[in-house]
């Protein structure tokens, strides 16, 4: 890598980084309470939370100069990600309660 890329590189990871922080702050600050259901919000937020460690794990990864590696962790995060998404706003309440199977 030359030493504009590593510059770039390491501006991108302290953005990452920052919006971390505000995600974590902003959720940390707030019940979400946008609705009466606590078990589906609950459910959302976790769902939410896990897509935070593989981030992490990422940055960390590629500042130890292991890309490869980190990168191979985007694929988690997406998927915690989608996960939630779908929570968020395809799934039923019945499934989020786990009164239905399926997939």
């Amino acid at each position: 890598m030359h030493e504009g890329e590593i510059e770039g590189l390491d501006q991108i990871l302290k953005r990452s980084d920052a919006l971390e922080s505000a995600i974590v702050d902003l959720l940390g600050a707030n019940p979400y309470r946008l609705d009466n259901d606590s078990t589906r919000m609950a459910s959302r937020f976790a769902a939410c939370s896990v897509s935070m460690e593989p981030a992490q794990g990422l940055r960390t990864l590629i500042r130890e100069g292991l890309p490869r590696s980190g990168v191979s962790l985007m694929r988690l995060q997406h998927e915690a990600l989608t996960r939630a998404v779908w929570l968020l706003y395809a799934v039923d309440k019945a499934r989020v309660q786990g009164r239905t199977t399926g997939g």
